[in-house]
């Protein structure tokens, strides 16, 4: 049923008809196997990441990865808050939503950091978990969500992990696609480029004769060699130049 006038709805912008109309289209074009816009993986097999601005395809971890440095979409460049991963039977059973922290991506001569909009997202962590947000010194984020868990609420006691921490969902999502990468051929170390210099053998230097030592403007008859006791056999020019 449309609605009118008398209803004191205003009608949606002719902005938000055309972004709906795109994310329509993209949905009913879009073939099956599409693969992720970032790692190019087939979708069919990799956990997608739905954003809620767009129906671009990335997998879950790869936006996720993403959304850490801008919290825009890749293509279209709308910004998006959250995050979907849909439920993977056998794997992981509910849906879950990450809320994502407004980023914007700067220029950096050193290369392009991100910076956050709003205020401190670590400020009130609490515990996934339990809910509380005491024992700080025992409380890890995950690197890929920010999630945030106690060491004793992730069966790890009181023992801080070294290096980068992922929680359950996260790990068996980045298992998953390290999974999905093997069986496309290719490898799951993508963003680590191998470089390999190759260096040239020398090739032996000939010794130069005396057409290769005499300047051009000089004729091969003015030149003359003489014996030293130095150096053994030298060459001697004159001065007159061949017109």
């Amino acid at each position: 049923m449309s609605s009118s006038a008398g209803d004191g709805l205003a009608p949606p912008s002719s902005a938000s008809k055309g972004k709906a109309r795109m994310d329509d289209d993209a949905v009913a074009l879009a073939p099956e196997g599409v693969p992720c816009g970032i790692c190019f993986t087939d979708s069919r097999r990799a956990i997608r990441g739905e954003l809620d601005c767009c129906a671009h395809h990335f997998c879950f971890v790869c936006i996720m990865a993403w959304a850490r440095v801008e919290s825009r979409c890749p293509f279209c460049k709308a910004r998006f808050r959250t995050i979907r991963r849909p439920p993977v039977p056998g794997r992981l059973p509910s849906e879950r939503v990450v809320n994502v922290t407004e980023r914007n991506q700067v220029y950096h001569p050193r290369g392009n950091v991100s910076s956050v909009v709003s205020t401190d997202p670590y400020v009130n962590s609490g515990c996934s978990v339990c809910n509380c947000s005491s024992d700080e010194d025992l409380l890890l984020l995950c690197e890929l969500c920010d999630v945030a868990s106690h060491t004793y609420c992730v069966g790890l006691g009181t023992t801080v992990p070294e290096g980068d921490w992922f929680c359950k969902d996260c790990e068996t999502s980045k298992e998953e696609h390290s999974r999905c990468q093997i069986d496309d051929g290719g490898s799951s170390d993508h963003g680590e480029i191998e470089i390999t210099i190759e260096v040239p053998t020398a090739e032996p230097v000939t010794e130069p004769s005396a057409s290769d030592i005499v300047d051009e403007g000089y004729s091969l008859s003015s030149v003359r060699r003489t014996n030293t006791r130095s150096s053994g056999t030298t060459w001697v020019f004159s001065s007159s130049f061949c017109l």
